[in-house]
């Protein structure tokens, strides 16, 4: 029955709505994201994640039922993300030029800023009491573009024993268009580990490690929103709202291990990963 209920009340307020004059206006503004979800932590391995800015931008609809409630709605371009952090005993997968995969363990360092953005739609009710403005509801993201970028610092000895040398790697992520094992190989160093000859790319992409591409982020992100609001004047106010993500935005087949594997086989985590998000406004409504 629970599931029934926004349907019920939209078909309720329905009346009230096609008899409401529509109200327009547009908002933008700065967004405080990261990501909520398990992270490592041991004696050998950590990961952690911090805030990242953004920004969002889009038109407003409200409806008011009476003069101090009613309905509105959002199409935002919003961006999302966060920087992402690990230092530890991890993992390395090299490719040599026969195509053979070599796995070495080490010392590895991960630093990463990921950038997800969202054309969102917001429903919500508001309260008018006064100047101040208090509004909640639910939300849809639709995922637009995922990239990311950083570095990645590796040092260790591969399973036969060849030990290799601090290696440095730019982490240049397109999460939907990348191909599985896809690398810049314009400038590369080359190494003999375990007896072949390899180039270990100086730049790789998302699914560097993968033979079979399965996208990292979810298309879809579905949330909760809590806001509030105080108009300057008439028309001008500003506004303060928090996301709170309840959809795992993370593809199971896709998020692996940074510090184990099964051989050569990557292990894949079904832990849940939600977006978080502080975006302060400025707007008008007409």
């Amino acid at each position: 029955m629970k599931r029934f209920l926004p349907i019920l009340l939209a078909i309720w307020l329905l009346p009230s709505i096609s008899h409401a004059q529509l109200r327009g206006g547009f908002k933008t503004g700065l967004n405080f994201s990261t990501f909520k979800g398990p992270l490592l932590s041991t004696a050998n391995a950590k990961e952690t994640f911090e805030s990242a800015t953004g920004f969002h931008v889009g038109p407003v609809v409200q409806w008011p039922i009476t003069q101090s409630f009613g309905v509105k709605a959002e199409l935002l371009y919003n961006q999302s993300g966060g920087k992402y952090h690990f230092d530890g005993t991890g993992f390395n997968i090299f490719r040599a030029e026969d195509g053979t995969k070599i796995l070495a363990t080490g010392a590895k360092k991960v630093d990463l800023n990921l950038l997800n953005t969202y054309l969102d739609l917001p429903v919500m009710g508001y309260l008018r009491v006064g100047s101040f403005q208090l509004d909640g509801g639910f939300r849809v993201g639709f995922l637009v573009s995922s990239t990311a970028d950083g570095r990645m610092v590796f040092s260790g000895k591969t399973a036969l024993g060849t030990p290799i040398p601090e290696i440095k790697q730019t982490l240049f992520y397109n999460y939907k268009k990348d191909k599985a094992g896809e690398a810049d190989y314009s400038s590369f160093t080359e190494m003999i580990l375990d007896g072949k000859n390899t180039q270990i790319p100086e730049k790789i992409g998302a699914y560097f490690f993968e033979d079979k591409k399965e996208k990292y982020f979810n298309s879809l992100d579905l949330g909760l929103s809590i806001g509030a609001s105080y108009f300057i004047g008439r028309s001008l106010y500003i506004g303060a709202r928090a996301n709170f993500g309840l959809s795992d935005i993370t593809n199971n087949q896709a998020d692996f291990s940074q510090i184990k594997t099964e051989g050569l086989n990557l292990i894949r985590q079904a832990d849940k990963d939600k977006n978080f998000q502080i975006q302060l406004s400025i707007g008008f409504s007409l």
